[in-house]
């Protein structure tokens, strides 16, 4: 019988692919994925930020595009902690290629040619490769970069070529002095060249160190960017590069209200300013504003656009919207009387419309399409043949491509990524 699970936070389960905060992503180069009413009290504002109210828009369940299943991959199923994972991540290549990085696997999809294993992640929690990835990205060189949030002490950085060739280009791990680093949750290739990326962990543990942002050459040398004071945020992730130079990501909790942020890392303007982390705004659950931030992009407006896990009038979830400078807005307030709730994943297309997956009607998965004016279509609901949609890219060609998961529970020790198209 075919299972389907909703992503929840920190639970252990027997596979990883819940897209929980797929948003980071790389300014130049392939197509790269990545994720009611009541007014927004000032309360939950950041540094320099203010709160906005938002419409309910209807989002009827219809089919607007058409799904294609690609093909599928199985492979043995890996226990890993959602909490730190940052999950399924989808790109596409200039020659139309599809690369991904599903469950506890990096998946191949050529133009015409059915999906194959690129490689697989080591599964033992001391595996120098690592394992439980959380990133993936195309870089300059031609390679692909990603990171695991699992094995070798505390996740790892890697280097995997197009014939499956994987190299760990870092190993986090704690240090004989206390100091305890790792659990990376994103990366990014910056307009420089270098590598940006998010841990959960940095510091000495019980300072009250939020997290990390880390500096990485190609060939491995990691330096700290700036560490999150909680009130900047903890656990970050969802990292991105903005139009503006500057890093932009969201943090699980910390800020004033413990709820989450949206940060700010300068790269650029001021030198004596550059690398320093700043809270632009402090999500609140008494507000409405939303706890658990999960994704961030850049829409064509230049704002920020993400999600949150709750939130709301119905605590189902809202799109929302922050400027550079702070200001905040909901854009869209989910709703399971509206037929979408519990959005899981958002990405930015080059339309000006955003695309993300949420839950639908018999909790199972949906992806939707949004209007940065806070108008939400659902275009697709999961058919029974169709595992829960993870992770979303748009194509070259306009289309969507995604990864999907679907596992039987009476044989626990594999699990199947779904590799589709909606056209």
């Amino acid at each position: 019988m075919m299972s389907f699970l909703r992503p929840r936070r920190g639970h252990y389960l027997l596979l990883l692919g819940l897209n929980v905060g797929c948003g980071s992503s790389h300014p130049a180069g392939p197509t790269d994925a990545a994720g009611g009413g009541g007014g927004m009290s000032q309360a939950g504002a950041g540094k320099g930020g203010t709160s906005g109210t938002s419409g309910t828009t209807s989002a009827p369940n219809v089919d607007a595009r058409n799904y294609t299943l690609l093909g599928s991959v199985q492979m043995p199923a890996a226990q890993c902690d959602l909490q730190f994972s940052g999950a399924d991540h989808i790109l596409q290549a200039d020659d139309g290629t599809l690369y991904a990085v599903s469950i506890n696997a990096a998946i191949e999809v050529e133009p015409g040619a059915a999906p194959k294993s690129l490689f697989l992640f080591s599964q033992s929690s001391t595996g120098l490769s690592g394992h439980c990835p959380t990133s993936l990205v195309l870089a300059s060189d031609g390679n692909l970069y990603g990171t695991t949030y699992n094995g070798a002490n505390n996740g790892t950085v890697f280097e995997l070529t197009f014939a499956g060739d994987e190299t760990v280009v870092y190993s986090f791990a704690p240090s004989a002095t206390g100091d305890t680093t790792g659990l990376p949750t994103s990366l990014l290739q910056g307009t420089d060249g270098s590598f940006y990326g998010t841990t959960a962990l940095a510091g000495i543990v019980g300072t009250g160190v939020g997290g990390e942002i880390f500096q990485m050459t190609k060939d491995g040398v990691v330096t700290a960017l700036t560490t999150l004071e909680t009130m900047d945020g903890v656990e970050p992730r969802a990292l991105l590069q903005a139009s503006d130079g500057n890093l932009y990501g969201v943090s699980w909790g910390g800020g004033t209200n413990g709820a989450g942020t949206v940060f700010r890392v300068a790269l650029s303007g001021d030198p004596a300013t550059s690398g320093t982390a700043e809270s632009l705004y402090s999500f609140s659950p008494m507000d409405n504003t939303g706890p658990t931030p999960l994704a961030l992009v850049e829409g064509s407006d230049h704002d920020l656009y993400g999600i949150t896990e709750g939130g709301g009038a119905t605590n189902d979830g809202v799109l929302f919207r922050v400027t550079p400078s702070g200001d905040f807005s909901s854009v869209y307030e989910f709703d399971k009387a509206n037929h979408l709730y519990g959005p899981a994943a958002l990405v930015a297309g080059g339309d000006g419309k955003l695309y993300g997956i949420a839950h639908t009607d018999g909790d199972v998965g949906a992806v939707f399409e949004a209007d940065e004016d806070g108008t939400v279509t659902t275009i697709h609901r999961a058919g029974s043949n169709e595992g829960f949609p993870t992770s979303l890219v748009v194509g070259t060609d306009g289309n969507l491509y995604g990864t999907a998961y679907f596992f039987d529970p009476e044989n626990t020790a594999v699990v199947t990524s779904q590799i589709f198209e909606l056209d």
